[in-house]
């Protein structure tokens, strides 16, 4: 039989060891689980501030060192292109802060550089009003389509800048050349019977070589020749600058980026100019619809062409998107310098060495992708 004196105290028992365990796991092991706890925190956050330190520093370092390439520019790349003009035509919705710190880059180095050409989001013809537009600048356009009318007028553009100005400098013609010529043209057409006909006039004395070819007569038929326009031809019957046209009906604009000089848009941009075309993250045109066909037709032309990307973040879907075509190209890597770091400015540097020689022919793909060749051109011998 169970005794009832018993059976009670072993249930005091029971619940006093059970209140013994309660206090003793919340005060002495809690205790000791939280001071672990503040001692592994104690050491994160020491480890914390060691490297808040370290940032700190290379942070300060690394601000030193771009003070010191923005102190150093002047002289880094004085007179790398001097007596060159570069025109630099740049994609609307690119960092601008980013291309005018570069065209300040191109005017230390020597060159005349007094606009950025902005490519504007009309090119991309969204409307009829926009083809309607842009037609008006072309010969013979009816019927083109949206993609034929863009490509006809970047022809255009690239043609104009190709002739250093409005209207295109006429050749010096020297006139021995043009009565040779003359001679050989109408030998190969109508046989040597008709070469007696052609007779010059024996000089008189002091007579100059104009006077001399003033007197050369020439009895042919009449001939009838007829010219036809194809699209990316300026109207003839307009007789308007094309990139004056292209500004009044807003597919370009022309940004003075501070510039201190005055230059006459006719005049614009000169003979043996460099063009420097950009795009990057931002951009408000497709690359492959506008930027690569202007550097295609600019490349025909023999106008030494740069192509450079503005992309602040390597991850972006818009890196890769200006230079990546050209670099995979076999015609137009062999002929076009590439960036694709020009939104730091050792990437800017970098840039005005690859725009150095490529005057001297030598082709750079400079940046940190990995279809880059080197990040700096190499150094060559004059």
């Amino acid at each position: 039989m169970i005794n009832f004196r018993f059976h009670l105290i072993s249930l005091i028992a029971v619940f006093l060891s059970l209140a013994i365990g309660v206090v003793f796991g919340s005060t002495v092991m809690d205790r000791a689980i939280v001071d672990g706890l503040e001692q592994q925190i104690e050491r994160v956050e020491t480890k914390a501030d060691e490297q808040r330190a370290a940032n700190s520093e290379l942070s300060r370092a690394l601000e030193e060192q771009n003070q010191f390439l923005h102190d150093a520019s002047p002289i880094l790349v004085e007179g790398r292109l001097s007596l060159r003009t570069t025109a630099v035509i740049a994609m609307r919705g690119i960092d601008d802060d980013a291309v005018a710190e570069w065209v300040t880059l191109l005017r230390e180095a020597g060159s005349s550089t007094p606009y950025v050409i902005w490519l504007e989001p009309r090119w991309a013809l969204a409307t009829p009003a926009d083809e309607v537009a842009l037609a008006s600048l072309l010969a013979d356009s009816d019927g083109a389509s949206a993609e034929q009318l863009r490509r006809s007028g970047l022809r255009l553009l690239s043609e104009r800048l190709a002739d250093g100005g409005y209207p295109p400098a006429s050749p010096q013609i020297d006139p021995q050349s043009l009565r040779d010529n003359t001679r050989s043209f109408l030998a190969a057409v109508f046989g040597e019977a008709i070469l007696p006909a052609v007779t010059t006039a024996a000089p008189a004395p002091g007579a100059t070589e104009e006077s001399n070819v003033a007197a050369t007569t020439t009895t042919t038929e009449a001939a009838t020749t007829t010219t036809t326009a194809t699209a990316g031809t300026p109207d003839p019957a307009s007789q308007v600058d094309p990139l004056e046209a292209m500004v009044e009906l807003g597919f370009v604009s022309l940004d003075p980026a501070g510039a201190g000089e005055s230059v006459e848009l006719a005049d614009y941009p000169g003979s043996e100019a460099i063009a420097a075309v950009l795009g990057g993250q931002g951009g408000q045109l497709a690359p492959d619809a506008v930027l690569l066909p202007l550097i295609q037709q600019l490349g025909l032309r023999d106008v030494p062409t740069f192509a450079g990307e503005v992309v602040s973040e390597a991850s972006s879907e818009e890196a890769g998107t200006v230079v990546g075509p050209i670099r995979r190209s076999p015609s137009l890597s062999r002929v076009v310098s590439t960036s694709d770091d020009l939104s730091t400015f050792e990437g800017q540097l970098a840039a005005i060495s690859a725009l150095d020689q490529l005057t001297d022919g030598v082709v750079n793909h400079l940046g940190t992708r990995d279809d880059a060749q080197s990040v700096v051109p190499t150094p060559i011998v004059r």
